[in-house]
């Protein structure tokens, strides 16, 4: 069975955490069947927040609900500067608790900031596991 994976780019508001979207896409296992057992995961933009009076940039990768017999089962959020050294900082977390969610520091203004992640869904069919990579997303705050 051959991994199938869509990407359709949509830009909306989350009130929860105050972001826009940058992107949504879906992992699920091929099939002719439009019912395809699926999850849908979004990856934010690079935004700057205050965390304890010090500025950072977060972004997040949310999961909603599947379809089938799937559940999501990992989300990875990054965030780096672009141009800059090293690998940036990423964050992992089990989607079923609560979106991934990472902090860049130090903030720099007029940067340019690239988000990226990862969305994992387990079936319960052969291949079992199933991840769509999100991104890049940039923006210069």
């Amino acid at each position: 069975m051959r991994l199938c994976i869509s990407i359709i780019s949509v830009v909306l508001t989350m009130p929860l955490i105050g972001s826009a979207v940058a992107g949504t896409s879906a992992a699920n296992p091929g099939s002719d069947d439009s019912q395809a057992p699926s999850c849908t995961f979004t990856l934010s933009k690079p935004t700057r927040v205050q965390v304890s009076g010090v500025d950072m940039v977060t972004a997040t990768v949310s999961s909603y609900p599947c379809n089938g017999d799937t559940l999501p089962n990992k989300t990875v959020a990054c965030v780096n500067m672009q141009g800059a050294d090293g690998a940036g900082q990423c964050v992992q977390q089990n989607p079923q608790t609560f979106p991934a969610q990472v902090y860049f520091s130090p903030y720099r203004p007029g940067a340019t900031y690239v988000s990226s992640g990862t969305g994992c869904t387990a079936l319960f069919q052969p291949p079992y596991s199933a991840c769509v990579s999100l991104g890049p997303e940039s923006a210069t705050l």
